[in-house]
């Protein structure tokens, strides 16, 4: 009876109540509103680029850069507060990618200078929210192709991190404007950037899995052309910290076992 009593005394004594939560299971993140997409012809070297709008301080801002032809250096990411991932050229078209946090300032364009001949560029800038403050996105080893219908995004398994809750992209520039006849498998569309005067094109793709790598299938195009492509890992947001559980004291004091 002394165990029951003892209970019944705990309950009742309480003004409030301990209440045991289980941690909320972090989702993947995810691309918020609309990307900012760019094409222009740009035979003076430079790029200018449209930021998506409603960029909050704190969000993850991916960009893909695409050009036909050959883009050998690209200056101007760092002024702009990003730090490039990737910059291949296959010769007759290229694409780099960089990433930077938002201040929450940014808005409107900016612009690169690249070295290097091109007929057209065009560019997809999305922003992330939910993505970890800390860790970087990470990149493949970008695959290319100088005549191919099957753009195919490289296998990336990311160093920070292991398993968990990954916004993967698959994003792939071609060095003329073809119809996407057949998506990366489980991969959904995010935007695109059409070069001017069918010269070249930027698709981006992207879908959340819980994995440790990762290896998209390929796209197919309606003719063959120059391609290059590339995949991207955005980790989760860190999960909070204090175990399993989160334990908290609604209101009133707290009874302790001993007092039994």
């Amino acid at each position: 009876m002394r165990s029951w009593t003892c209970i019944t005394r705990v309950i009742l004594g309480f003004l409030g109540a301990l209440v045991l939560l289980p941690a909320v299971a972090l989702a993947a993140p995810s691309i918020a509103g609309t990307c900012g997409v760019s094409n222009a012809t740009s035979s003076a070297g430079v790029l200018t680029l449209n930021y998506p709008a409603s960029i909050a301080a704190g969000e993850l801002l991916i960009a893909v850069v695409g050009v036909d032809g050959g883009l050998t250096t690209t200056t101007g990411w760092t002024a702009a507060g990003f730090t490039e991932l990737s910059d291949t050229d296959q010769g007759n078209t290229s694409m780099s990618v960089a990433y930077k946090f938002a201040s929450g300032s940014e808005s409107g364009t900016f612009t690169l200078s690249y070295g290097g001949t091109d007929d057209d560029f065009h560019a997809v800038i999305c922003r992330i929210t939910g993505a970890h403050d800390t860790t970087p996105p990470e990149v493949g080893t970008a695959a290319t192709s100088a005549s191919s219908t099957l753009p195919d995004c490289p296998s990336l398994d990311p160093s920070g991190w292991a398993t968990e809750d990954t916004l993967w992209f698959c994003a792939f520039t071609t060095a003329a404007t073809f119809t996407v006849t057949v998506d990366p498998a489980s991969y959904a569309l995010v935007d695109k950037s059409e070069g001017v005067s069918s010269n070249a094109s930027t698709y981006v793709y992207s879908r959340a899995n819980s994995a440790g790598s990762e290896d998209p299938g390929a796209a197919t195009i309606s003719s063959a052309t120059a391609w290059v492509a590339q995949t991207i890992a955005v980790r989760p947001s860190a999960a909070p910290a204090g175990g399993s559980t989160i334990k908290c004291i609604i209101s009133g004091s707290f009874l302790a076992a001993g007092a039994c």
